[in-house]
Formats: C-alpha cells, structure tokens, sequence
C-alpha cells in the first residue's frame, strides 16, 4: 500500500499538471484571437471604408478628392466636415439645380451615408475641395485626409494623387490660383452649364 500511494501521488500530480496545460493551452489562441481583434479595430472603429480615393495632381491653389465612401455600420453617418494638411482651407461641396442650371456649392450642414450605403464622390458631382494649397500636389503623391463626422469623431484616409485632364480651367478666386473644374463653371466661368453658387476656392 505505501508503494502504490507513493505512485499514486506522482501520478495525481502530472494529472494536475495536465489538467493545468490543459486548462492553460487555449490562452494562445484566445490571445491571438484578441490581437487580431485589435489589430482590426481601427477599421471596424471607423466605421467607414474608403475605396479608389484619388486627388487631382495640380500646381494650382485648389483641387478636389474623389471616390466612393461606405457606411458598414447599421446607423446613418453624419459627415459635417473636411481637413487636409495640404489645404489651407477645406469644403464639403455638391452640385444642386438652380436657377435652371446645376450649381456647385458649399455643403453646409454636411451630408449623411445612410447605414450600409455608399456615397460616391466625382467630377461633376460631389466631392471634397481643398483649396489654399501652399504647394504643388504632384502625381502619385499621397495624401492624409481627414473627414469630420457628427459628434466629434474624426476618420482620416489617404487620396493618392493623380494626373486628370478633365480638369483644366481657369478661375479667379480673389487670387487663390487655378484649378480644374471638370467642366464646372466657378465665378461665373461657365462650362458645361455648371458654376459655383459663391465666390469660393472651388473645384
């Protein structure tokens, strides 16, 4: 009997040992399981995924970013501003009818991405215009870009720069520089029926 408590001993041990390695052995996983997830919360904190976002190459004083912005989340999302450290000056802006002709303008009070949707930003429609520039953005050059949305929260992305003839007309912006417009008229230059409703560092 001592000889098989001695044994007994040793082997309820190294059933506690691997009763322990067992319990133990799924902590990597749940580890890197929780790693993975942080390492995928910024875009899922987002809330926002951002696909082919370009700028327009210019050696002007403004120019505008396009693209298509989706909302992954289940509630509206309320976009109420834009900064580019590129930019001395950022604007939200949309083309509207008036007057019986489309108009671009300032996009006051922002615009919404409905829950699951996309908002597409493009020449001749929305997009976001960054004006003031100190210097030249020249092809392939990225750049950070930061949407504002309701309630404080920022979103940065990066446009990358790229050569577009399809904006290439001169405006007077109380001396900001030129730009393309893509066929818009700004200050009263007017082309393909489209202009800005102010005078403003447009696209």
């Amino acid at each position: 009997m001592r000889s098989a408590r001695i044994i007994l001993v040793p082997l309820a041990t190294a059933a506690l040992v691997l009763t322990g390695c067992a319990s133990n052995s799924p902590a990597p996983t749940d580890s890197a399981s929780t790693s993975a997830a942080a390492s995928e919360a910024p875009a899922d904190s987002a809330n926002l995924t951002f696909t082919e976002m370009w700028i327009k190459a210019t050696d002007g004083k403004m120019t505008a970013v396009f693209g298509s912005v989706k909302n992954t989340t289940d509630k509206d999302i309320h976009v109420v501003g834009v900064e580019s450290d590129v930019a001395g000056k950022s604007e939200l802006h949309e083309t509207v009818s008036k007057d019986g002709k489309m108009v671009m303008q300032e996009m006051k009070d922002g615009f919404v991405i409905k829950a699951g949707e996309s908002k597409e930003l493009k020449p001749g429609g929305d997009h976001l215009m960054l004006m003031q520039l100190p210097k030249p953005i020249e092809p392939g050059q990225d750049v950070k870009v930061t949407l504002k949305i309701e309630g404080g929260e920022t979103i940065n992305f990066t446009a990358t720069a790229r050569s577009y003839d399809g904006a290439n007309e001169e405006y007077d912006h109380g001396g900001e520089g030129t730009m393309g417009g893509d066929g818009h008229d700004h200050d009263g230059h007017d082309h393909e029926g489209h202009d800005h409703d102010k005078d403003n560092d447009g696209h």
